[in-house]
Formats: structure tokens, C-alpha cells, sequence
């Protein structure tokens, strides 16, 4: 019998055993509302617009520059955004950077954020306490952002831990997103993350079209965008609908308009 043990199992040795029953150490340093204020339905990734945000390093550690990541939790679709360090500073401009892009709907679309404890991401709540809810794990509790886990072994596939994140140029991070977004993915039914992240903001749109002369809030379109003739019986005509679908998206969400 062949006497196999974990130091020979390359997923047993990069994980850290969990121990059953314990979730993570308490926070000495409390950055906002932790994790298990989060509402529970959150877990199940049943609604879209719940993100997991983290850094990737290289083999230069925090000294070098960093990859900022964000999952989207349902449709697993990833941004990466290449930061000088793993710094409040730089975290925070370029937390700000993608509020900025994404102006007006960072709403509709960044609904909650789950990052870790790090102190990279202190102002994390501070920059977006006007438009996303921000919650943070536990220290040494990797399992509570395990859609980022997962990701990053991904990216790692082709930015190895050996090589230095400043070495990476935009063009690499961006290939490294689009491979990322478009390879079929059992989880989605062997959908793509780009086609489910279309899907659930096409969702989105439809739901959240009413009559302008209801006075309701329609996320993505403006009422003054529009005439008299798009609508039939209170809502818009299905070309009409279609027909902003794609400069909505390439309009308000950060990244994806690089190679849609």
C-alpha cells in the first residue's frame, strides 16, 4: 500500500487546517462591522452585487507593489487593479478610483464588500460609507473570503508567487482578468463570470425600469434619456430596453470595458 502523507498532497500542505467550531481570532482592531454582522443570506450567493475584496503579493512581499482584487461572490467575475504597495495610501486611491468610475450606480452595483482585517484596508469603510455596506473577517481566517482564496490561485496560474508584482504591466493584469472572466466555470453551470456578470446587471436594468411618470428610481437610466414613444403600458419596449444594455455597462463598471 502506498503510504501517502499531507507534505505529499499539494492542497493539504496550502491550507491551513480548520478547527472545528472556531472562527477566526477576535479583532483587536476594529476597521468597521465585522463579519458576523454580515446578514447570513449573503452566504448562500443567491444575490448579486456582494463582493470579496483582497491584495495578491509577489515574491517582494508589501515592499513591491500589489495586485487589489475584487470578486463578485455569485458570478465569481474579477477586477484587478495593480496598486504601488500594500499601504493605506495606495489601497485607498484606488478604492476611490473605482468609486469615481463607477460614479452614480456604485449602489446598484457594489452592494456589500467583505475584506479582510489588514491595516491596507483601514479607510475602506470611510471611502465608500456613502454607497457600499463594508464588513471584515477575522484574522488568520482566509475560509471567510473564500471566493477571493479561490481566485487567487487562479491569478497564481499565470503571476506566479515568485515574481514580482511590479514586473507585471498593465497589459499582463489585463490578460490575467480577461482569461479570468472568460473561461467557462462549472459553479455557473458552465457559464462564463463575463456572461453571468451581463445576465444579473441586465437583471438589474429590467427590474428597475419603471414608468417616469411613477416618479420611481431607475438605476443605470435616466428618465430624461428617454421618450414618449419607447414606452408601452407604463414600460419600455424591449429594443429600447436591449439597446442600453452594453453602454450601460461599458459606461459605469470599471474593467469590463477593457474587452467587452
Amino acid at each position: 500500500m502506498m503510504r501517502t502523507k499531507n507534505i505529499d498532497l499539494l492542497e493539504k500542505v496550502s491550507r491551513a487546517p480548520r478547527m472545528p467550531g472556531r472562527h477566526g481570532q477576535e479583532n483587536k482592531h476594529k476597521l468597521g462591522f465585522s463579519i458576523e454582522a454580515r446578514p447570513k443570506y449573503i452566504e448562500d450567493r443567491a444575490e448579486f452585487r456582494h463582493w470579496e475584496i483582497d491584495t495578491v503579493l509577489g515574491i517582494k512581499g508589501e515592499d513591491d507593489a500589489v495586485l487589489m482584487t475584487l470578486a463578485a461572490r455569485k458570478t465569481r467575475f474579477e477586477c484587478i487593479i495593480k496598486v504601488d504597495r500594500k499601504d493605506t495610501s495606495s489601497i485607498s486611491k484606488a478604492v476611490q478610483s473605482l468609486a469615481a468610475r463607477t460614479g452614480t450606480d456604485m449602489r446598484a452595483l457594489f452592494k456589500t464588500i467583505t475584506s479582510d482585517n489588514g491595516s491596507e484596508f483601514s479607510t475602506l469603510e470611510m471611502n465608500l460609507k456613502e454607497t457600499t455596506q463594508v464588513y471584515f473577517s477575522h484574522p488568520y481566517a482566509a475560509y471567510e473570503r473564500g471566493t477571493s482564496e479561490n481566485q487567487h490561485k487562479l491569478i497564481q496560474r499565470l503571476i506566479p508567487k515568485s515574481q514580482p508584482i511590479s514586473t507585471v504591466s498593465a497589459q499582463d493584469t489585463l490578460r490575467v482578468q480577461k482569461w479570468m472572466n472568460t473561461y467557462p466555470r462549472k459553479q455557473l453551470n458552465y457559464r462564463t463570470s463575463q456572461d453571468a456578470l451581463m445576465a444579473e446587471i441586465k437583471q438589474i436594468v429590467y427590474k428597475s425600469v419603471k414608468s417616469p411618470h411613477r416618479g420611481e428610481e431607475m438605476p443605470f437610466i435616466h428618465s430624461q434619456s428617454l421618450h414618449t414613444g419607447d414606452w408601452i403600458n407604463g414600460k419600455l419596449k424591449l429594443e429600447i430596453r436591449v439597446k442600453y444594455i452594453k453602454p450601460i455597462v461599458h459606461k459605469h463598471l470599471p474593467f469590463v470595458d477593457s474587452f467587452l
